[in-house]
């Protein structure tokens, strides 16, 4: 089933900038469309992704590096 803006579920979302939570509801419903994955996580997948993607364009338009590893990667265990 397609996620939409209107849904009150997702409380999440409600107080996210409305760039962010179009990015993120327009990637949830693309991993819906796949069908690999629940509505669920294709929502927090979705949140996750949209904020990713704002988070560096702010980065960009500040001026600061995106594109320098962190010191760390490959040190934090998962």
């Amino acid at each position: 089933m397609p996620w939409d803006l209107k849904d009150n579920r997702i409380a999440a979302v409600k107080y996210m900038h409305p760039k962010i939570q179009r990015k993120a509801t327009e990637i949830a419903n693309a991993i819906l469309r796949e069908g690999n994955t629940d509505e669920g996580q294709a929502i927090a997948i979705g949140i996750k992704k949209a904020k990713e993607m704002f988070e560096k364009q702010a980065m960009i338009q500040s001026g600061l590096r995106t594109d320098i590893p962190s010191v760390f990667t490959g040190y934090i265990s998962s």
